[in-house]
């Protein structure tokens, strides 16, 4: 079952978001910290707490398996493009025991859902290239690359 997350589920959220944490610091060190650091933690609920952003968990008998944090971005027109009503993935996570069993892709479907519900035009997210399994994931489900940010670190000599 995906439900809006609730205040009560703050623990158990986190608990589920540490290990995303610990993928993003193994992935990419030079970006990430090896610390899944208080602010980032109660993230969770100011999301909660804001009318533009939801916090869905997934829940099979009282036991949170899984859970996603969505920000609905709305930009006006401008000249050069037009205007924008979207949902956007901050973070979105299984526990490992749980993967490979539907529970990302009723996740995804319940953003799609929440997202329609708000006249989005698209749910997008963010996914780094080290993490294989996670773009498997979405292309499965039908996402698309839209863009690419590239990196080049200079020399150090």
């Amino acid at each position: 079952m995906v439900r809006f997350a609730r205040k009560e589920d703050y623990e158990a959220i986190n608990a589920l978001r540490a290990p995303v944490c610990a993928l993003h610091s193994n992935g990419y060190p030079a970006l990430f910290k090896p610390v899944f650091a208080k602010d980032h933690q109660e993230r969770v609920l100011k999301m909660m707490e804001d009318p533009e952003q939801d916090v869905l968990v997934a829940e099979e008998n009282g036991q949170l398996l899984g859970f996603a944090m969505v920000e609905y971005i709305k930009r006006e027109e401008t000249n050069s493009m037009y205007a924008v009503h979207e949902a956007h993935i901050v973070e979105i996570g299984v526990d490992e025991t749980s993967q490979g069993k539907g529970i990302g892709t009723a996740l995804i479907q319940a953003v799609k859902d929440a997202a329609k519900v708000r006249g989005c035009r698209s749910v997008q997210l963010d996914v780094w290239e080290f993490n294989k399994s996670a773009l498997r994931f979405y292309e499965k489900l039908g996402f698309v690359t839209l863009r690419r940010k590239m990196e080049q670190v200079p020399d150090e000599t």
